[in-house]
């Protein structure tokens, strides 16, 4: 019986699961709080940041504390620079140029210049006038004017004060004490409620990290056993997954921005914001589990968009690679090799993969030349065998004969000149010879059709009316064998390129095949087409006895469909239609089916002769 928390652990992953988005919630709603907070207190202003609350104790330690020296100097240079602009516009002299060259007086005049020159000086002698704990005193030497407030203090009692600051001889600053005091009290309050802030920060994403945890080692498993089990939303690319994840920070972001500033911690508004939140975090958290499931399933980066590109590039490089000779891939490599070394400290990168390569193509060099050495060794027995299967079958179809011829002369030498057997033992010497010369003759033709000595003369025949003829002629042996021949021809004369006694031989061994080797009775199908451009001539029959023969062992010489050699055939019929065939430029195959035997010539197609009407070459 399985444990309690495992069978029931489903029903706690929705509650973890909406738990975990409202304390993420909390905490981002408190977090954003801490870090946009700011207070204005009595004119006082001050940006106070969670850095501040870590690092120092009082204000006057923190680093913003320095910010508010700048502002006011900046504004003191203001004052320094106008206030000599004016001096250069008494004096005559001309104000800093444009780029083109020209003055504000080149354009709007010398009075008007003066005027906004004044106005700009007034504004920011204002500005510094009404900022609350700050006292100044900027003097211009060459002018003799001097700005200060309160008016008509001197430096050094300026530069009495705790927290002041000179930039330069006639431009210093200084914050008041009491004013100092203030900004310390407000940053001690700011202080303590941060640092609430943190404490609430700490304890919601402790809570948030338990849930999480366990949502983490429960994504994808069920009750009943491990496994990694993915759902629909696991479909999405891992880019996109990712991309939902994230924008879910940005939508709280925004939304808690639509309420800012937020001056209260606690405040109706935050209810409102929290809602918004959780809502936005629960549905980032339907991305967040698929990618948990994904990196459980191993299948985080292989099911990125990026990765099905790559592997989709890669493997058209591999098939563009692996059709390419290997020598020059070797050469492709080198190049590209050498070409990334001259770029500054790619040989860091490239050395080692050039040994790599160079690892890798001498394995594969070696073992493609144990490749071609264990074919050429495969090749040489096959050969060997062949000439060991050669010698064993001319041997036996040339004894045969010549044992009968040498059995029956003796017969006669017995029976004497005027037996009554004497003509029957005349008749098996002659065609125990007729087999002999037919054999020697066979041996003749396919060493020189296997040697390409033989003489072809190609001219334009028509394949129809060769195949017509040659059945007309052997009517009588088609009579007598008592199967049914069933002709198609194209309905167009078929026109090739061959030579008309060698194209003979070929349909002819095919009808003594036939003859041979058909079973009685059946039917023969004799058909020729037109291939675009070859014709083809094919003869199809049912052999007689089962063929157990691979189609490509029986074009071998000397191989027959029946195994005992009870036949009359040579084995050498369909070696020299191959190459007789090859020899015209054509093809010569055949197929077995079960019994089905077929024989297909195939030959490139020619011109048609300049006399139509001339009749077929005698053959």
């Amino acid at each position: 019986m399985e444990p309690t928390p495992k069978r029931y652990r489903v029903w706690i992953k929705l509650p973890m699961f909406v738990l975990s988005s409202f304390l993420l919630a909390q905490a981002f709603w408190v977090f954003m709080y801490a870090q946009s907070y700011f207070r204005v207190s009595n004119g006082r202003y001050a940006h106070y940041t969670l850095r501040d609350v870590i690092s120092s104790e009082v204000y006057t330690d923190t680093r913003s504390f320095p910010n508010q020296y700048g502002v006011v100097l900046n504004e003191l240079d203001s004052v320094a620079r106008l206030v000599g602009w004016l001096g250069e516009l008494e004096k005559g002299a001309q104000l800093p140029k444009d780029h083109n060259g020209n003055t504000p007086a080149d354009y709007y005049g010398h009075e008007w210049t003066r005027n906004m020159i004044e106005r700009d000086l007034n504004q920011t002698v204002n500005l510094l006038n009404s900022r609350n704990g700050v006292v100044y005193y900027c003097a211009v030497a060459e002018l003799g004017v001097v700005y200060s407030n309160p008016t008509g203090v001197p430096v050094d009692w300026i530069m009495s004060f705790t927290h002041s600051y000179r930039s330069s001889p006639g431009r210093v600053m200084a914050l008041t004490d009491e004013y100092v005091s203030l900004l310390n009290s407000d940053f001690t309050i700011f202080r303590d409620e941060m640092l609430d802030c943190v404490q609430q920060i700490a304890l919601f994403m402790s809570l948030y990290i338990v849930c999480s945890t366990y949502l983490v080692m429960n994504a994808g498993r069920r009750p009943d056993d491990d496994r990694i089990y993915l759902n629909a939303a696991d479909k999405l690319y891992t880019e996109f997954t990712l991309a939902l994840v994230l924008l879910a920070p940005a939508g709280a972001l925004a939304v808690i921005s639509a309420f800012y500033p937020i001056t209260e911690l606690d405040s109706t508004p935050r209810t409102f914001v929290v809602a918004i939140c959780s809502v936005i975090f629960l549905a980032a958290g339907i991305p967040s589990m698929s990618v948990v499931r994904r990196a459980k399933d191993k299948t985080l980066l292989s099911h990125t968009l990026l990765n099905k590109l790559f592997m989709s590039i890669a493997g058209l490089v591999q098939r563009i690679y692996a059709a390419t000779p290997q020598v020059r891939r070797i050469s492709f490599a080198v190049i590209a090799l050498g070409v990334l070394t001259m770029i500054p400290f790619a040989g860091v990168i490239t050395v080692p993969i050039a040994v790599s390569l160079a690892t890798r193509v001498l394995t594969r060099l070696n073992n493609e030349q144990r490749r071609i050495l264990n074919a050429e060794m495969e090749r040489r027995l096959r050969a060997e065998q062949l000439r060991t299967e050669l010698i064993s079958n001319v041997s036996h179809d040339i004894r045969t004969p010549l044992t009968s011829v040498i059995t029956y002369v003796d017969l006669l030498k017995k029976d004497g000149a005027f037996g009554d057997s004497a003509r029957e033992y005349i008749d098996v010497i002659e065609s125990k010879a007729h087999r002999l010369r037919e054999l020697t003759d066979d041996l003749f033709e396919a060493s020189k059709a296997a040697s390409g000595n033989i003489p072809v003369t190609l001219e334009p025949l028509d394949l129809n009316a060769l195949t017509t003829q040659g059945l007309g002629e052997m009517d009588a042996k088609i009579q007598e064998s008592g199967l049914e021949f069933r002709v198609t021809l194209s309905p167009e004369p078929l026109i090739v390129s061959a030579d008309g006694k060698l194209l003979w031989r070929v349909v002819e061994n095919q009808l003594s095949n036939v003859f041979k080797y058909a079973l009685p009775g059946s039917r023969v199908y004799i058909e020729t087409s037109d291939g675009g451009d070859i014709a083809t001539l094919a003869i199809k029959n049912v052999s007689a006895a089962p063929l157990n023969i691979p189609a490509d062992e029986l074009l071998e010489r000397f191989k027959r469909g029946d195994d005992a050699r009870a036949g009359e055939g040579s084995g050498l019929g369909l070696s020299i239609s191959k190459s007789l065939s090859e020899a015209m430029g054509g093809q010569f195959y055949i197929a077995v089916d079960g019994d089905l035997f077929k024989a297909t010539v195939s030959l490139p197609k020619g011109e048609m002769p300049p006399c139509e009407d001339a009749s077929p070459p005698e053959y």
